[in-house]
Parts: C-alpha cells; sequence; structure tokens
C-alpha cells in the first residue's frame, strides 16, 4: 500500500445479494472512493455490474467518501444517485468536518434528521463551539432529542433536554448559554444532574456553579428520566465518588436526607462507593442536620 492511501476493510458485504464478482467492484469501488481517485470512481459508478445493487454501491462509496473527506467523491456521488441516510450522517458528524455538512444540506439533508436513536447531530458538537454554531445557525433545534426508548429507526421528539444534558456534562457555561440563547428549554433538561454526573469532578463545578445562578434546584427530582432515575443531583456525584462535587453540592443545599429512586439514601449509596471522604461528608451533614432539629 502507498503512503497516504486509504485501505477499505471488507469482508462479505452487508447487502447479501451482491454476487461475488460485484462484491470485488465494490471493494475497489471503496478503495477509489476514500483515495480520491476520480477517474476510476467515475468509471465504476456508471457501470452496470453493481446492478440491481446500484444504490447500495453509491452509497457504499458515499460513506467512504466522507469518512476520508473526500469532497468532490462525495459531490460526485451524490449528483449521480447516492442518498443521504443516517450512517451516512453519522460518519459526517464523527468526521466533524464543515464542508461535508454544507455538502449535505446543499443535497438535501435536514441538520434535524436523526443520526442514531432518533438523536440530532447538534447534541455531538456541544465540545467543538464552531459547529455548534454552523448547525444552530442553519436551524438545528436544541429542543429536539431521541424518544424515552429509542429504536434504531426512531424519529426525534420536541421538548428533549438532551442537548443541554450533554452541554451541561461536558461543555462549557458559554456553551451552554449558547444554547439557551437559540432557543433550548432549561426547564425540559436534568442538567444539574447530568452536571453532577459527569466523569469530570472539580472541572464541573463552575458548571454547576453557573446552573444554580439560572435557577436549577439543587435538589431536584429526576423523576423524568423514568427507569433512568437516580435521585437528586447530590446522587449523581455521590455514585461516581467525586468528592469535590459532593462537597460543593452539600455547602450550597444538597440535602442529604432526601431519597432517591427506590427508597435509596445519600448515606446508603456513599457507603457502596467505599470513598471514605464521601461517607464521611454525608454523615457529617446527616449529624449536623439532626442536630439542628433537635435544639
Amino acid at each position: 500500500m502507498q503512503p497516504g492511501r486509504a485501505t477499505i476493510q471488507h469482508g462479505t458485504s452487508s447487502n447479501p445479494s451482491i454476487e461475488p464478482t460485484t462484491a470485488a467492484s465494490l471493494h475497489a469501488f471503496a478503495e477509489a472512493c476514500a483515495n480520491g481517485n476520480m477517474d476510476t470512481v467515475a468509471i465504476l459508478a456508471t457501470g452496470d455490474d453493481h446492478y440491481p445493487n446500484t444504490q447500495h454501491y453509491l452509497n457504499h462509496g458515499l460513506l467512504a467518501s466522507i469518512i476520508h473527506k473526500q469532497l468532490p467523491i462525495a459531490r460526485f456521488l451524490l449528483s449521480h444517485g447516492a442518498t443521504i441516510t443516517p450512517s451516512i450522517a453519522m460518519a459526517a458528524v464523527r468526521g466533524e468536518c464543515t464542508p461535508i455538512f454544507e455538502l449535505l444540506l446543499e443535497n438535501g439533508w435536514d441538520v434535524n434528521s436523526p443520526v442514531t436513536g432518533g438523536q440530532p447531530a447538534l447534541s455531538a458538537f456541544v465540545k467543538n463551539e464552531a459547529l455548534l454554531k454552523w448547525f444552530l445557525d442553519h436551524g438545528a433545534d436544541p429542543n429536539l432529542g431521541p424518544p424515552p426508548s429509542p429504536q434504531p429507526d426512531s424519529a426525534p421528539v420536541p421538548d428533549s433536554g438532551s442537548t443541554l444534558d450533554c452541554a451541561a456534562s461536558a461543555a462549557t457555561p458559554a456553551i451552554f448559554d449558547l444554547l439557551l440563547r437559540h432557543g433550548a428549554k432549561l426547564e425540559n433538561s436534568q442538567a444539574l444532574h447530568m452536571a453532577a454526573a459527569s466523569q469530570e469532578d472539580a472541572g464541573r463545578i463552575p458548571m454547576m456553579e453557573y446552573l444554580l445562578r439560572k435557577g436549577c434546584d439543587i435538589n431536584a427530582s429526576d423523576g423524568a428520566r423514568g427507569f433512568q432515575a437516580v435521585g437528586p443531583p447530590l446522587f449523581y456525584a455521590i455514585r461516581q465518588g467525586q468528592v469535590q462535587k459532593v462537597r460543593w453540592l452539600l455547602a450550597h443545599g444538597a440535602d442529604a436526607r432526601v431519597e432517591g429512586r427506590g427508597g435509596a439514601t445519600a448515606l446508603r449509596m456513599a457507603e457502596q462507593t467505599g470513598v471514605g471522604d464521601v461517607i464521611a461528608m454525608v454523615k457529617e451533614t446527616l449529624e449536623r442536620v439532626g442536630d439542628r432539629a433537635q435544639a
């Protein structure tokens, strides 16, 4: 293999009706698309050895061209009948290439269409401000998200807080504020819970401070999450064993007496983590609250 050339690995084709000779052609076609060989792509795309699987053939090439950011190849294939499927849109999302998205948009793609399980692309870019702005500027709805029990072919549902939840978990307050300015509804989200649930510890505290200033309830229920419910934000930080977030939440009014799903308590959850500092903080808080109640 020549340096810099992409190699497409194929076992058998994902389309079981493709004959072996056509499968070999599919492999060669994908290689040409991935490596930007327009002459070969043009010959193979307009040949007849892939009939009656022409659509699958063209889409397979389009997928390879998008994965490898071969914009001229992708444009050629779209002009010759390739279609934009969720898997192709997902490849574009993973590639994070604005010209690719502009090409898809020119060819009828809807920025609010699902890429997986009813989830549109927007939430994938909460850590990529330039692309997040691009999507919002091109009509992305920050209140769309997957249904409660998503299936591979699910459509997005309105009044979802999934994008704000993603931002609370991984992005900055500035990104969260950008989403709010474009119409995202804070009341749809479980933002403080998701910030507390993040694998970051002290790094999420600025986000939690921001969310309290925005009016989030530090003891709010997460009942809207259904079977995924755990309890108030404190429970999420405890479950991660994150000392700094637990300390911050308790210092800012988190109630260690509140019960979570199935009667779970903050102390029981802390003991299950085995993190000594977390257990000690919860016990100390409960003792202090008890002492005040007896006074």
